[in-house]
């Protein structure tokens, strides 16, 4: 994968910046969490996203013309879509 690809895949997908208490401080308030979040990354979202059509094209009956369809397959694929997909928008960066 080229390196602005790995490096946009690496981002938080639905980061949330810090919030900050009343004072001012960006620490825990009594039982107000406030904390940055990162979460998944993009490249975990676009893997997801692609393994979600797989499994719905294999539900449907669409997905797997040759019967060859396995999980570890799925989830290749679901990862490679994803790197694609990061290399693509890394060419528009």
């Amino acid at each position: 994968m080229p390196k602005d690809a790995k490096r946009l895949g690496e981002e938080p997908a639905y980061a949330r910046p810090a919030s900050l208490d009343n004072s001012g401080s960006s620490h825990q308030d009594g039982d107000r969490h406030v904390d940055e979040t990162e979460g998944l990354t993009k490249r975990e979202v676009f893997a997801m996203a692609a393994l979600q059509g797989e499994l719905a094209a294999q539900a449907s009956g669409d997905g797997d013309p040759y019967g060859t369809w396995t999980p570890e397959g799925a989830a290749t694929r679901a990862v490679n879509m994803a790197d694609a997909l990061l290399a693509e928008l890394a060419k528009g960066a």
